[in-house]
């Protein structure tokens, strides 16, 4: 108990010293633990036919009420990258409609102009709750995919149910966290990030902070995109690579046909056998056994987890 005080260190209790002796895994939230608190605006990415000042003005008047980080980072780039300016909220005349973790969004009403920003998913949904048909952006959909496969957190921004574009959110990952996670990856303590956020953009985070996954003789790094078995490199395609990223992440819990096929298709609609091969081309390179799987199991009927 004296040396653990000299590090700085509080235990409660012997009994407690003695079973951190046991612990193999640390589960860690991802905000404000692996990364800042704060996540900050940094690109105004529009669709084709919107011009990133449009973009930038109505994400802007969606962010002025916003008491999330979000949405002052949302303001301050509006104003360094167009020179749009802050405005007093009584100016605006305008009805706020503040964030809930129901609706996923925020926004204002203004003049009888609608704008939601907010995950892409939940604004999509908003422009189908308006009653207009609207034929949502292709690029949109490449723009969010490619802004989470580094790391970002795609926000969507529309006007009376029209995407504008998005807003690439960036998540900060704390100084010397991946150093951190070697030491304790060399003392046998595995850690697993928490997070609420979409897979991919979790895969991108892992990645960068240094989160693994080791059991038994299947190791993957996505720091560095590499797979071992028995201490041998394994070659992935970038479609099967993708598949374990997201696996490995969710590590222990069954990812759904869907939910992998949104991920790494971004299309839901996808025969969900064309997954299956992946899966059985995955198993001959990641399993001793292909036949005996001990790694990726199948839930029949649901999907599949990793262990």
């Amino acid at each position: 108990m004296d040396r653990l005080v000299r590090f700085n260190v509080l235990a409660t209790s012997g009994r407690s010293v003695e079973a951190a002796g046991d612990v193999d895994t640390l589960l860690l939230d991802k905000t404000g633990t692996i990364t800042l608190d704060n996540r900050q605006a940094t690109e105004f990415l529009p669709v084709r036919g919107v011009t990133e000042l449009d973009l930038a003005e109505a994400a802007r008047l969606a962010s002025l009420a916003d008491d999330t980080p979000e949405g002052p980072s949302i303001v301050v780039l509006a104003k360094e990258r167009h020179g749009l300016r802050g405005m007093e909220i009584g100016e605006l005349k305008a009805r706020f409609v503040p964030f809930s973790a129901n609706t996923r969004m925020s926004g204002v009403n203004r003049d009888g102009v609608v704008i939601r920003k907010g995950a892409v998913e939940a604004i999509i949904d908003h422009a189908h709750s308006l009653g207009i048909a609207r034929i949502i952006p292709p690029d949109a959909g490449r723009i969010a995919s490619d802004i989470a496969r580094q790391g970002g957190t795609p926000l969507a921004v529309s006007r009376n149910g029209q995407i504008l574009g998005i807003v690439h959110l960036k998540d900060i990952v704390k100084g010397g966290i991946r150093e951190r996670f070697a030491e304790l990856r060399k003392m046998g303590i595995r850690t697993v990030m928490i997070t609420g956020d979409n897979a991919v953009t979790a895969a991108a985070i892992a990645a960068e902070a240094g989160v693994d996954f080791d059991s038994g003789n299947l190791r993957v790094d996505l720091v560095h995109h590499q797979v071992q078995l028995a201490a041998q490199e394994v070659k992935l395609s970038p479609k099967e690579y993708d598949i374990l990223a997201q696996l490995v992440i969710h590590a222990g819990k069954v990812l759904t046909h869907r939910h992998l096929l949104r991920e790494v298709w971004r299309d839901e609609t996808i025969d969900p056998q064309y997954l299956r091969v992946y899966i059985r081309q995955l198993r001959q390179k990641i399993e001793a056994d292909p036949a005996d799987p001990r790694h990726l199991l199948t839930e029949s009927g649901v999907g599949y987890r990793l262990v």
